[in-house]
């Protein structure tokens, strides 16, 4: 591909942007480091959505632990009260 010349104005927070990620991985061309970005950006848009997650397998076995254990307490209480009568 061609790269084709062109003057951007932009905000001085995005200038400093690019100079950190510059500076944080060794780029030297001001131009370079906004391509590195835009293609960064196109492929974390390109990965699968993993934003929404399912629940944790732990959580999942305490509400099912909590519900066994409710269940054995439920079952000892209706047992002493058969046995009342």
């Amino acid at each position: 591909m061609a790269k084709i010349a062109s003057t951007i104005n932009i905000e001085e927070m995005f200038w400093n942007e690019i100079k950190l990620y510059m500076l944080q991985n060794n780029i030297t061309n001001r131009n370079t480091a906004i391509e590195y970005m835009l293609l960064e950006r196109r492929t974390l848009l390109s990965e699968p959505n993993n934003k929404i997650t399912t629940k944790p397998k732990t959580v999942v076995n305490e509400v099912v632990k909590e519900k066994e254990e409710n269940d054995f307490i439920m079952d000892a209480i209706d047992n002493n009260f058969d046995n009342m009568f």
